[in-house]
């Protein structure tokens, strides 16, 4: 029996073209190696599918906002990083195609204009709900004419 500290611990070697035609997606083989209860250390090659989550933008006055669809992806196996303004959604899915599991992944490039550290994010039925707050100084400011 594996610890649950190191089931998450693989790291990919292998990347290859999917076999299915209009997804979007890459056959990827992770190699990974874990310790059990007795510190023995085994290794295993597991493979998944990877498909860039449809997303759909909204450029709001104070905020964009960016709804994901990761069906099957619960909040816990979702990571959402940012760095070098580029912002990385990852969502493991327990759907599964041909018995391989199904990963959600997509990229953005962040202006300067978005507040990184005020971003907020939410799952509800499949659907991954990001707030990007835009900064004081990218957000409109309407002039009243007297």
């Amino acid at each position: 029996m594996m610890n649950e500290e190191n089931k998450t611990c693989c790291s990919a070697v292998k990347e290859e073209n999917c076999t299915t035609k209009g997804e979007g997606c890459t056959m990827k083989e992770e190699s990974c190696s874990m310790k059990d209860e007795k510190n023995v250390i085994h290794t295993a090659k597991v493979q998944m599918h990877e498909v860039m989550a449809i997303a759909d933008v909204l450029d709001g006055e104070d905020a964009v906002t960016i709804w994901f669809e990761i069906p099957g992806a619960c909040k816990d196996s979702v990571t959402i990083e940012v760095k070098d303004r580029v912002m990385k959604v990852r969502a493991e899915s327990c759907l599964r195609k041909g018995g391989i599991p199904i990963v959600f992944h997509r990229e953005f490039q962040l202006s300067d204009c978005i507040d990184v550290q005020g971003i907020t994010a939410s799952t509800q039925d499949g659907v991954l709900t990001l707030t990007l707050p835009k900064s004081e100084h990218a957000k409109v400011h309407r002039i009243k004419v007297s």
